[in-house]
């Protein structure tokens, strides 16, 4: 039986992490970063492949009319886009939402929505008529 008094004698490969140098501490903590990275990675990408099935519910769909002849730019706009584009000064701003306009855009064609997908061509042209009144290209 061991005396708790007297320590155990060790082998090399048995020491404690008070006795290791500094770069084999270096060495193992970087080993546990990239495992627990490992680990938290595979996480993620499961729980992302479950969120990527698709949904039986059909996503809400853009539903505004056409402009009719004579309606300004920023008439007939989906969402909140008809108070916010006329308003904004900000170009960074301006171009961020005439890119998120231009990607729904995009998903409303390869989903064969054309009313959504004219919709968001509606907002990327307000988008880029303020953003030339603002100065943006300038």
């Amino acid at each position: 039986m061991l005396d708790p008094v007297e320590p155990r004698n060790r082998t090399s490969a048995a020491k404690s992490w008070s006795e290791l140098s500094t770069s084999s501490r270096l060495v193992i903590g970087i080993a546990a970063v990239a495992f627990v990275l490992y680990v938290v990675t595979g996480i993620i990408q499961a729980v992302n492949s479950d969120a990527a099935e698709p949904d039986t519910q059909p996503a809400p769909q853009a539903t505004t009319p056409p402009p009719t002849q004579g309606q300004g730019v920023y008439d007939n706009l989906p969402f909140e886009y008809g108070s916010i584009i006329p308003a904004e000064t900000d170009c960074e701003l301006l171009q961020e939402i005439f890119d998120v306009a231009d990607n729904a855009h995009s998903g409303r064609i390869d989903a064969g929505d054309l009313d959504g997908a004219r919709a968001f061509t509606r907002v990327m042209t307000a988008a880029d008529h303020r953003m030339e009144q603002v100065g943006c290209y300038g």
